[in-house]
């Protein structure tokens, strides 16, 4: 059976993180994972260094995390999560389970060492979430809708609803 080679867990920002309901996914997809069979399984959580402007569908789901009409998403906690793949490695021997980021934006984002230094993470997958929008940069589900784009002083309450 082959690999996942790009899993979330709690540590992900819009899982609610590792103090929310989300607690313990890692743990849960390690044991699904050996249930099933796979023999590996790479974590990859994201972090994303920039926000964008936020669309009604992320003021809704992230209201704490909008701000000034952008998504700032927090830093992922490094610590926390290298502490819960270990705890899994130690639950799960018979499972391989990879270290790693879904970096957001990566052809964007400059130096990410003061985050991570992702050298030390077995996998790193770059994503694109977002395009750009005049001079900002939104979500690529709402660059493509038919309305006028959002821009930072647009209120949350119009942007792509």
């Amino acid at each position: 059976m082959p690999s996942d080679s790009h899993v979330h867990s709690e540590w992900s920002w819009d899982t609610g993180g590792p103090r929310s309901a989300a607690a313990g996914t890692m743990a849960r997809t390690c044991a699904r994972a050996v249930e099933i069979g796979l023999p590996a399984l790479a974590v990859t959580d994201h972090l994303d260094v920039e926000g964008w402007l936020a669309g009604a569908e992320d003021a809704r789901r992230f209201p704490a995390l909008v701000h000034d009409g952008r998504l700032r998403p927090p830093p992922l906690e490094i610590d926390g999560y290298l502490a819960a793949v270990d705890r899994c490695r130690a639950a799960y021997p018979q499972l391989r389970v990879l270290t790693g980021v879904e970096l957001g934006q990566p052809h964007l984002v400059g130096d990410v060492a003061g985050t991570v230094d992702l050298r030390t993470l077995d996998r790193v997958v770059g994503s694109l979430h977002t395009l750009p929008v005049g001079e900002e940069r939104a979500e690529r589900g709402g660059c493509t809708r038919t309305t006028t784009p959002p821009t930072s002083s647009t209120p949350i309450s119009r942007r792509w609803s």
